[in-house]
């Protein structure tokens, strides 16, 4: 009996470590932006991200993709889920709390299921999937109220945070079409990925670049620890979730990462947790279910989502 228990118990773990360490990247990056600009926060947690997932790679014996096809479809990806995405969200959090932030980028499941069946052929839109995704839109408005003034929102704010959602949601789509046969494991893959997007986010760098005022260990410990562990070891916890429990369980941890960074953003960060707030994340969250389960016994699989 005890035997039979082992692997639900190890996917359950994965599920709330993958899901809290998620979560958590939002409060990294609210303290690494008070040192560095959004460009150099970007950078740094994709350069320490790439040298962590390097490293493992040295260590278990595993080596980079060798097609050159690979690594022209990995420039594609790097530019929309890392350099493009990390960048907006980065921008988002110099201007709304991280509990709004959290709120708006839990709809990349519903973006994707969207530009998935714009364009995969093989994906036909259904009702319930329509619906859901209309759902995560009024959830969306409901947070922003554009019919009151924005209300307590910074719509430039707003903007950015959804422009990382749906570069990320993008990347998911073209992954799908593009690399889903692509030679190499999935942290060789996510290896090259980062270190890709880390060479993008050089370039840019200088345009992005600032000299900081003042020194702050917190900004420092909050941007390596950003890289490090909520990227690097990241995309390692989510990949082994996938290996335990399948796409689909991945794909719930979406509910479980909103739920843990309202937690910290209200009790870590102070921040307020307005009723819209609440709202919003209900009919963003209620959209998601209807989405992605399709029936009796059937299921979509839903996208995870990494902050």
């Amino acid at each position: 009996m005890e035997v039979a228990t082992r692997p639900g118990m190890r996917t359950g773990v994965l599920f709330v470590l993958a899901s809290a360490t998620f979560a958590a990247n939002y409060l990294w990056v609210k303290l690494a932006i008070e040192m560095f600009t959004p460009v150099q926060v970007a950078w740094g947690r994709s350069f320490l991200a790439a040298i962590t997932l390097l490293i493992v790679l040295v260590v278990t014996g595993d080596r980079l993709p060798r097609d050159r096809q690979v690594w022209k479809h990995l420039f594609i990806a790097a530019l929309l889920f890392n350099t493009i995405s990390f960048t907006c969200m980065a921008i988002a959090m110099t201007r709304i709390p991280t509990v709004q932030a959290s709120v708006v980028n839990s709809t990349a499941p519903l973006v994707t299921l969207a530009l998935v069946a714009a364009f995969v052929p093989m994906e036909r839109i259904t009702l319930p999937r329509l619906l859901g995704v209309l759902l995560g839109l009024v959830g969306v408005l409901i947070l922003v109220q554009p019919w009151a003034g924005w209300g307590a929102t910074d719509p430039w704010g707003i903007l950015a945070i959804f422009g990382a959602t749906a570069s990320y949601a993008a990347g998911i789509v073209y992954a799908r079409l593009k690399l889903g046969n692509a030679s190499g494991s999935a942290v060789a893959i996510a290896a090259g990925q980062l270190s890709l997007a880390s060479v993008q986010l050089t370039l840019v760098l200088p345009l992005g670049f600032a000299i900081p005022v003042a020194f702050e260990l917190s900004a420092l410990i909050g941007l390596l620890v950003l890289g490090v562990f909520g990227t690097g070891i990241g995309y390692i916890l989510q990949h082994s979730l996938i290996r335990a429990g399948g796409a689909s369980v991945a794909g719930d941890a979406t509910y479980l990462i909103l739920l843990f960074a309202v937690l910290i953003g209200v009790t870590v960060l102070g921040e307020p947790l307005q009723a819209t707030d609440a709202i919003g994340a209900a009919v963003i969250l209620t959209g998601l279910v209807i989405a992605t389960r399709t029936g009796r016994g059937s299921r979509l699989r839903p996208t995870p989502t990494v902050p």
